[in-house]
């Protein structure tokens, strides 16, 4: 979900994958499409035994399109949330749109979910490679 405040407005993502993301007049930056298919849903589409081989390489073309836009975005406008986190995110945005929260406000108060959803969502993640790792030498072993 591109970041309403962060977004350098250049909108990149939107002419690479316009299925995926739009332009937001309110914002004056991209957003994630409601309709569009998130990536774990194109996964599911790749990955599916019942699906035909057609099916699986246009899911397999439609993530490598979505990839390809969110590589596009600095680091700061884009970041990977959940259905219900984006939800939430969204109500933000449209607060600060609409004069229910002043700018400034909304913008702290998303940085911090933002923050927070990055932590949560890191959690499930596999260890990261880049971890330190148990030390595995055989320079003074013997073997028998």
């Amino acid at each position: 979900n591109p970041g309403s405040f962060a977004c350098p407005g250049y909108c990149c993502c939107v002419e690479r994958n316009p299925g995926s993301f739009a332009w937001a007049e309110d914002t004056n930056a991209a957003r994630f499409r409601i309709d569009a298919e998130t990536w774990g849903d194109l996964n599911r589409r790749a990955m599916s035994t019942g699906a035909s081989d057609a099916v699986k390489e246009d899911a397999d073309i439609a993530a490598h399109r979505l990839n390809l836009a969110v590589g596009q975005c600095p680091e700061t406008a884009i970041h990977w949330v959940t259905p219900r986190q984006r939800t939430v995110l969204e109500g933000f945005v449209a607060d600060a749109v609409d004069g229910t929260s002043a700018p400034n406000e909304a913008g702290a108060r998303v940085y911090e979910l933002l923050a927070k959803a990055k932590w949560e969502n890191g959690r499930a993640a596999a260890p990261a490679a880049s971890k330190r790792r148990a030390k595995a030498s055989t320079r003074w072993v013997d073997w028998y």
